[in-house]
């Protein structure tokens, strides 16, 4: 269920709806979802991690503010996990002659 509610509340920041330094209230997420505050707490946990949110003592959590880094940061990360998962289909579906070839290169520049 956090996993969910990580989702939809990051939906939200990406589409504006909630917009940076927005108070992010447990109690008001958990009735919008149907559910208890344990999993919203634990979907703003992780969205802290992502540095979607920043939580402070005795005030609560809301949206942060993303920065023109943040935003490269998290592109070159997407693409990191975009080019694993290309590399691993392209494995799948090497040939044998595909490996000879890939093998004989290897050798003539190793």
């Amino acid at each position: 269920m956090a996993d969910q509610i990580a989702a939809a509340v990051r939906d939200s920041i990406a589409t504006g709806k909630f917009p940076p330094n927005m108070h992010l209230r447990e109690l008001d997420i958990a009735r919008e979802m149907q559910t208890s505050r344990v999993p919203v707490r634990e979907a703003l946990m992780q969205l802290e991690r992502e540095g979607l949110v920043i939580r402070q003592a005795n005030r609560g959590t809301f949206v942060a503010e993303l920065t023109e880094k943040m935003l490269c940061a998290r592109c070159r990360r997407y693409g990191g996990l975009l080019e694993g998962f290309a590399a691993s289909e392209a494995v799948r579906r090497l040939t044998e002659e595909d490996l000879m070839a890939l093998e004989r290169v290897t050798r003539e520049h190793a």
